[in-house]
């Protein structure tokens, strides 16, 4: 028996993700939170920081 063909797998709001996406893309306050979230980041060492801490943390 063959495997399902999963390249055209229809999930529940596959019609709506556009227009939502749009709408958070759009949106001001999301686009603010983002860079400031963005801006925190790279304050505090940025993702090689990241990486290190995490790292840290699993040895």
């Amino acid at each position: 028996m063959a495997p399902p063909d999963r390249s055209r797998r229809s999930v529940p709001g596959d019609a709506a993700r556009p227009a939502a996406l749009n709408d958070l893309a759009t949106d001001a306050e999301v686009t603010r939170r983002s860079a400031r979230l963005r801006a925190d980041a790279r304050a505090e060492g940025g993702t090689l920081r990241a990486t290190d801490l995490i790292e840290n943390m699993l040895a």
